[in-house]
This record gives structure tokens, C-alpha cells and sequence, in this order.
């Protein structure tokens, strides 16, 4: 049989279609397989914490508080590639806890790609007992830091935080908001160096805005870089102080936080 230039391209094509039928139902298969994992992951992590762990975008997703003005706070749902690796993200992080912590006080963890407030990007946040992050991070750290520095804000309201002995850690002449005579975090914001702010107690500048930041951003470099952290409480006596009432009160949550439990050593003996 003769094959004519016709023919032999109508066999091509009905090739490629019959290819690219099978590309995509083996695809298919795959997604539905990942998808299968990732939910048998988290539901697993549920079970272990007694929490909920939300990555379906719906409309009761965000709280309706934040959805309103003037926050108009928007999401955007996690690609399946992005969510596949969360799981063991999340379980590292929890890890870091007594279970009897998570169970107690957070009910909920809220994962999407972004997190905008007002057209403004955030890492992260949290509202009640439930704590929202932002996913498009790279790497374990990031998304720990997020985790540790919402969860310290419910930790605060739930165990009483010593917000008087913080407070009298500070420099008398600083204040977290403007008071007029006295420094304000603008004021510190534009110049200010940061060897100097280790001097005053402060991690970094976003620590100024606010008592609850100070202490967040306490939390997030405790529980991620602790050896850094260790150099600090060394070397300068503020941010020695300031450690010591966070780990006191880490400690009055539970009894295995402790400085060794943290730094590997009791910094504080």
C-alpha cells in the first residue's frame, strides 16, 4: 500500500492525540495521588495535635472581620507542588512543642500562598486560636519563624504575659509608640544601627513597633536560631534580661522548656 502525504499525516496526528491521551490520564493519576498523600499527612497531624489544618481556599477560610475594610484581606490557594512539601515542614515545627501546648491553644493552621492585607503582603497572622501563613517561602526556617512568631501572640494572651517586667527591660527614655518628648520608633527607625538596637534590647527594628513584636520576634530567633541567639544573650545584658523573662515564661507553660532544652546549656544558672 501506498502511503500518500496525507495519509501518513492523518496517522500522526491520530499518534499524537492517542500520546497526549495517555500523558494526561497517567498526569492525572499522579495529581490525584499527591493529592491523596498530602491529605493522609495532614490528617495524621490533626489526629496527633487535635487541630484542623486548612489549604482549601472557600469563603470561610478568612475571618469575616478581616475580609471587610479596612484590612480587605485576600488568599491565594497553594499549587499542589507547593503544598506537597508542607507536611513535613509542619511536623518538624509542632515537634518543637509538648503536644499538650498545641491541643490546648491553637485550633487551627491556615496555609496559602500569600497572605495580603489592604494590598499589603504579610507572612503571616493570627486571629483567636488560629494562626494564618504564607507558604511561598523556600525553606524550613522561614515558615518556622512565621509559625513561632504568631503563636508566641496567642501563648501571650493565654498564660499572662509580665508585660510591666518587659517594659522595664527598655531604656527609660523609649517608648513602643509615639509619646511626644520621648523617642519613638520612627525616630529609631531611620537611623538607628544594629549594634545599637542590641544594645537596647531589640532584635531588630520591627521589634520597636510594639511590646507583643518585641517579644514575637524573641520567639521566632529562639526557636530557630538558637546559637545566634546564645552569642547575644552573652554579649549584651538587655537582650539578656529580655531572654530570661521569655524563657521564664515558656517555662510556666511547660517544664521541659528550659535553657538547655533551647541553647543546649542553662544560660541562665
Amino acid at each position: 500500500m501506498i502511503i500518500t502525504g496525507s495519509i501518513y499525516l492523518k496517522i500522526i496526528v491520530q499518534l499524537f492525540i492517542f500520546i497526549l491521551i495517555i500523558m494526561l490520564f497517567t498526569g492525572c493519576k499522579g495529581f490525584a495521588s499527591d493529592y491523596k498523600n498530602t491529605q493522609k499527612s495532614f490528617k495524621k497531624l490533626e489526629q496527633n495535635y487535635a487541630l484542623k489544618i486548612y489549604w482549601n481556599i472557600d469563603e470561610n477560610f478568612l475571618p469575616p472581620l478581616w475580609k471587610s475594610s479596612p484590612q480587605n484581606a485576600t488568599v491565594t490557594p497553594l499549587t499542589q507542588s507547593e503544598l506537597d512539601r508542607l507536611p513535613s515542614l509542619i511536623k518538624k515545627i509542632l515537634l518543637r512543642y509538648p503536644k499538650s501546648i498545641i491541643r490546648r491553644y491553637l485550633y487551627g493552621l491556615y496555609l496559602s500562598k500569600n497572605l495580603i492585607f489592604n494590598g499589603i503582603e504579610k507572612k503571616g497572622a493570627y486571629f483567636c486560636d488560629r494562626i494564618y501563613i504564607a507558604c511561598n517561602r523556600k525553606d524550613y526556617n522561614d515558615i518556622a519563624r512565621i509559625f513561632h512568631h504568631e503563636y508566641s501572640s496567642i501563648l501571650m494572651i493565654q498564660y499572662g504575659f509580665p508585660y510591666k517586667k518587659w517594659k522595664q527591660c527598655n531604656i527609660p527614655e523609649f517608648r513602643y509608640k509615639n509619646t511626644g518628648k520621648h523617642f519613638t520608633y520612627n525616630t529609631f527607625n531611620r537611623n538607628i544601627k544594629i549594634k545599637q538596637l542590641f544594645v537596647m534590647g531589640f532584635l531588630n527594628k520591627n521589634s520597636m513597633s510594639s511590646l507583643e513584636e518585641d517579644f514575637n520576634v524573641y520567639s521566632e530567633k529562639i526557636f530557630t536560631s538558637p546559637n545566634e541567639m546564645l552569642i547575644l544573650i552573652k554579649k549584651y545584658p538587655l537582650i539578656k534580661r529580655k531572654a530570661r523573662i521569655w524563657l521564664s515564661f515558656y517555662n510556666k507553660m511547660h517544664c521541659d522548656f528550659t535553657g538547655k532544652y533551647f541553647f543546649n546549656t542553662n544560660v541562665f544558672k
